[in-house]
C-alpha cells in the first residue's frame, strides 16, 4: 500500500510494468480523493481509450499509462489528440425523451 506524506512520493526504483503503474496510480490518487475509472476489462472497449480518468473538481485528468519503454499505439495516439483537442465539458444524463437534444449535440 502507498501511504502518502507531505504530497512528495518517491518515484518507483526499478522499471514498472503497465500493470503495477496503473494500480499504484489508483491507490495514490483514491488516497488524495480522486475519483478514478478505469476500463476493467478492454477487451470489447474501443481501442486507443485512454487506461485512467481521474476526477476532483475542478480537475479531470485523462491518462494513458505505459511503461518507460512503452509505445502508444496509433489507435492511442490518434484518441490522445482528439481528447487534448477539447476546450468544452459536457456532463449531462441523457434519456430516451432527449433524443432530439442528442442528435442536435452530436451534430455539432
Amino acid at each position: 500500500m502507498i501511504v502518502a506524506r507531505r504530497r512528495r512520493i518517491a518515484p518507483p526504483l526499478k522499471p514498472q510494468p503497465e500493470a503495477v503503474l496503473q494500480r499504484q496510480v489508483i491507490q495514490l490518487a483514491q488516497v488524495y480523493g480522486w475519483r478514478v475509472y478505469f476500463t476493467y476489462r478492454s477487451k470489447h472497449s474501443p481501442a486507443g481509450w485512454p487506461d485512467l480518468v481521474l476526477v476532483k473538481p475542478p480537475h479531470m485528468y485523462i491518462w494513458e499509462l505505459k511503461a518507460d519503454e512503452g509505445r502508444l499505439t496509433p489507435a492511442q495516439s490518434t484518441t490522445l489528440h482528439l481528447l487534448g483537442g477539447c476546450t468544452e465539458l459536457s456532463v449531462a444524463v441523457r434519456r430516451p425523451r432527449d433524443w432530439e437534444t442528442i442528435c442536435e449535440e452530436l451534430a455539432a
